[in-house]
C-alpha cells in the first residue's frame, strides 16, 4: 500500500510537489484502496509498462474503473491530470477487458449544446484517442457533469451512440446493463429531472 514516507520520496523523485503528485495518482490509488488492491503509484517515466494490479489467474475479470476528470477543456489544469492517469492506464498490460468510467467525464454545466459537444468531442478524440488503437471499450455512464438537463441528455446519447439501448424506455442510451460473460454491469447515474 502506499505509505505516506514512500509518497513523500516519490513526490520528490518523481514529480515538483506532494501536492502535484497527489492531484495525480491520490484519486487513482485512492480508488484502488477502496477496492483493496495494494499498488504502487508509478508515473509514466518510472514504469515503461506496468503490470495488471491483480494477475489473471483462473476466473475472474480484469477491468478498469476511474472518473470524474472533469475535462474536455483544452488547456484546462483538469486535462493535464486527466492525460497522467490516462497515460498509466493505457500502459497497463495486459490490457483491460473494459474501462467502467462512471461519469463526470467533461466538465458541463453549460447551457450551450455546441460548446457541450466540443468538450465531448476533444475529451473523445484527443484525451481518450487511445482507446481507439487498444481496442479497449469504456462503458460511460451518467452523472451531474455529463447529464444535467434535457439538452445535456441529449448530447450524451450523440457521443455514446454504441452504448446498449437496454435501459428503461425513457433512458435509453442513459441508463443500461453490459453482460460481459458471467459479469452483469450496470449502469445507472444520474438523470435530470424536469
Amino acid at each position: 500500500m502506499l505509505t505516506p514516507d514512500h509518497a513523500r520520496s516519490h513526490a520528490t523523485t518523481a514529480t515538483s510537489t506532494r501536492r502535484e503528485f497527489l492531484q495525480v495518482a491520490g484519486p487513482l490509488t485512492a480508488s484502488l484502496a477502496v477496492l483493496g488492491i495494494d499498488a504502487v503509484a508509478q508515473t509514466p517515466t518510472t514504469a515503461p509498462e506496468p503490470a495488471a494490479f491483480l494477475p489473471r489467474v483462473g476466473k475472474g475479470h480484469h477491468f478498469a474503473l476511474y472518473a470524474d476528470c472533469c475535462s474536455g477543456v483544452p488547456g484546462a489544469s483538469n486535462e493535464k491530470s486527466h492525460a497522467s492517469v490516462n497515460a498509466i492506464v493505457s500502459q497497463i498490460r495486459p490490457r483491460p477487458e473494459f474501462i467502467a468510467f462512471p461519469g463526470d467525464a467533461v466538465m458541463g454545466y453549460i447551457a450551450d449544446a455546441e460548446t457541450l459537444r466540443k468538450q465531448w468531442e476533444h475529451w473523445w478524440n484527443t484525451e481518450m484517442a487511445w482507446l481507439k488503437d487498444a481496442g479497449v471499450p469504456l462503458y460511460q455512464s451518467t452523472s451531474n457533469h455529463n447529464t444535467y438537463d434535457a439538452m445535456s441528455e441529449q448530447v450524451f446519447r450523440e457521443f455514446h451512440p454504441n452504448l446498449p439501448q437496454n435501459g428503461a424506455a425513457d433512458q435509453k442510451g442513459l441508463a443500461y446493463y453490459v453482460r460481459h460473460g458471467d459479469l452483469l454491469g450496470p449502469a445507472q447515474g444520474l438523470r435530470a429531472l424536469g
